[in-house]
């Protein structure tokens, strides 16, 4: 459950009984209430914009305790008529990704209710839960709406979190996001106080020249426009506990920080900034319960920025770098997966034909760019699926039981060791935002389920015949898989996770058998599978499963149709499939679903990068960074920038735009 706890008549302050001001009836003509999070017995709710005076004298009387289970029941009240209402839960909260854990007033049809999981690099939140909900055809008429959410569970971090809500895709400004204290204790201390800059003759480095040079030691920290920060307690409770706590500040707060629903305890205190390095507070910081701590300043220094170029030159000249390798195009094993964020959308993929090449694709700058190689040859099977958060997971194939970790935010990858499947021709994945799931064809009918968080494999129900090669998986983003056999076979099935049970009939085959190269990939805002056919084949088909039945579409144009190693992904901000023709081929294609016209991208690379590493070092000659890149084949310079800050930027409210939230850390490799 989630604990909520009331102290009706004052607030302890230092062990001091104040009696708690009149913060007035703020909450009455907001246009969201949240419970737990209610003040009571003025039965109003804190936000964004409310006075932090308030906040701290009220806080205790709303609040709920750490790692307690729990609902969140949100009231919206609407006063013209909207399409969808969606809330936004940080990532810290424990949220069930399925609809039969949200139950609204708007709706008793779960069709019109989703719930997800958000990519990291989503621009409005990170990470985050969204739940979104409609009323079908009808509008959502001016009034009061529930929605709540069932068995949440509160975050192990303490602190002050507030909740996204917006309206037909539009927010209602971050003042008015409600917020919620999560505490470590029933009678909880906070720590306040203003991180300050204490550079001194910081400098930047630009080719060798310094270009940058401030002084503002002492002063409060400025950060500027979506730039942010926060500070981090780490301590131990008198009880023995180990609590955290965190607190995040914008540009326009100037360094102000408060850590709320903190234990009686000592504490380690730790201030992270855009464009600062790390600094933790020398001496630890002891607070008894109820305690009302302001004044803790925090110093943080510059980091530095070193920009600087790298050329290529020979017998005293410039030259290209060249590659060191040429390849073919994609072949067997080939795969796309897309990680998108809205305006900036970026298709990963593997060559496949037996080599570690992986590459992404930027769509709005029509771009290939080539990332770290997997840590083993991807062979027939080889397939690609993303957790919606920030990992890419892929089968090596091949025959090869190996599975495989990519890290999108730090371009690295992992092998993970479990009782892994082996994969080979007809292997695929597809992820529901929690699971893992693969059939991994080889002319077998296994198909398995990979759990993230206990790094474990289970094997699910047996998949109707067995799998071969154009075997492929796709999620309907609600609650079905639908997969082809491949091999020659033209059968299409459905399998429901919830009762572990496939069915063949629904839904209808295709017209076309389906053989290597071939792939399905799902439009979520059309709620339409789209296939290649693959076995040279140029076909390109669609599905609806509302109708149960298949559509010819034109046909993609490759000069000799479709084999090996066509893969589909669907973007779904552009509203666009991107496609690889596989048998060698380098194009690269994208079909507009709104149109249902094919236009040519950019080819896939057919010569394989020199790496580059660029060792950063500090005045004793110890190894602080290692910047590892690729050159352009075609250039004869190579650009890089060490940048030391900790990238804080562009995750907190904002000046009541709404468009950004919580703080996503790039850590260091």
């Amino acid at each position: 459950m989630l604990l909520v706890l009331a102290l009706l008549n004052s607030t302890l302050t230092g062990g001091i009984e104040v009696a708690t001001n009149d913060c007035g009836q703020d909450g009455e003509t907001r246009e969201v209430k949240l419970s737990p999070g209610t003040v009571l017995p003025e039965n109003r709710n804190h936000y964004l914009d409310t006075d932090e005076t308030c906040v701290k004298l009220e806080y205790p009387r709303g609040m709920v305790l750490q790692n307690t289970t729990g609902d969140l029941l949100f009231n919206v009240t609407t006063d013209t008529t909207k399409r969808t209402i969606s809330i936004y839960v940080p990532y810290e909260f424990g949220v069930r990704t399925s609809r039969r854990y949200v139950w609204s007033s708007i709706t008793n049809d779960y069709s019109c209710i989703s719930i997800s999981r958000l990519s990291v690099l989503d621009p409005i939140a990170p990470g985050w839960f969204r739940v979104t909900v409609s009323n079908g055809t009808s509008s959502i008429y001016p009034h009061s709406h529930l929605i709540r959410l069932f068995n949440v569970t509160a975050p192990g971090v303490v602190g002050r979190y507030f909740f996204k809500v917006f309206m037909d895709g539009r927010s209602i400004g971050a003042g008015n996001f409600p917020t919620l204290v999560v505490s470590a204790d029933l009678n909880p201390a906070y720590i306040s106080g203003t991180v300050l800059d204490c550079s001194s003759g910081f400098q930047r480095y630009r080719y060798g020249y310094v270009y940058e040079y401030s002084y503002a030691y002492g002063s409060p920290i400025q950060l500027e426009g979506s730039e942010g920060g926060k500070v981090v307690a780490e301590g131990i409770a008198l009880d023995g506990r180990s609590v955290v706590g965190q607190a995040y500040f914008n540009a326009s707060a100037e360094g102000r920080y408060t850590l709320y629903g903190l234990a009686a305890g000592v504490y380690n205190l730790t201030a992270y900034a855009a464009g600062y390095s790390p600094t933790s507070m020398p001496r630890l910081v002891q607070v008894c319960a109820g305690q009302s701590l302001d004044g803790v300043d925090l110093c943080v220094y510059a980091s530095p920025k070193i920009e600087g170029v790298i050329w290529s030159k020979c017998g005293g000249r410039p030259i290209p770098w060249g590659p060191i390798a040429t390849r073919t195009g994609p072949q067997f094993g080939a795969a796309l997966v897309l990680v998108g964020v809205m305006g900036r959308d970026f298709i990963y993929a593997t060559r496949g034909a037996n080599t570690s090449d992986f590459l992404r694709y930027d769509t709005v700058a029509d771009l290939w760019e080539t990332m770290q190689p997997t840590p083993g040859p991807i062979g027939p099977g080889g397939s690609l699926a993303f957790d919606g958060d920030q990992y890419i997971y892929a089968l090596q194939g091949g025959g090869s039981n190996s599975f495989y970790r990519y890290d999108v935010a730090n371009n690295n990858w992992t092998t993970i060791n479990s009782n892994n499947p082996s994969a080979a021709e007809g292997g695929s994945l597809a992820c529901d935002g929690q699971y893992i799931y693969a059939l991994v064809g080889g002319n077998t009918d296994a198909f398995w389920r990979y759990d993230p968080g206990g790094n474990s494999w289970v094997r699910l129900g047996q998949a109707p015949s067995t799998v071969g090669a154009g075997g492929s998986l796709t999620f309907d983003g609600e609650s079905k898989f639908y997969a082809f056999q491949g091999d020659g076979a033209n059968a299409f099935w459905i399998y429901d996770p919830l009762s572990d049970t496939w069915s063949h009939d629904p839904p209808a085959d295709p017209t076309s058998p389906i053989s290597a190269g071939g792939a399905l990939t799902y439009d979520t805002q059309n709620r339409i599978i789209y296939a290649l056919v693959g076995g040279g084949s140029a076909d390109f088909l669609s599905y609806s499963n509302l109708t149960d039945s298949w559509t010819t579409l034109a046909n993609i144009n490759p000069p000799s149709g479709v084999g090996a190693g066509g893969a589909l992904a669907f973007d779904s901000h552009d509203g666009l499939i991107y496609a690889l023709v596989g048998s060698g081929s380098a194009s690269f294609y994208a079909y507009n679903t709104a149109t249902g016209d094919w236009s040519s991208k950019a080819d896939f690379p057919l010569s394989y990068p020199r790496p580059i590493t660029v060792e950063i070092l500090d005045l004793l000659d110890n190894s602080q960074r290692f910047l590892e890149g690729f050159t352009d084949p075609d250039s004869y310079n190579y650009f890089f920038i060490y940048d030391g800050s900790t990238e804080l930027d562009g995750h907190i409210p904002q000046d009541g735009s709404g468009y950004v939230s919580g703080i996503w850390l790039q850590p260091y490799k």
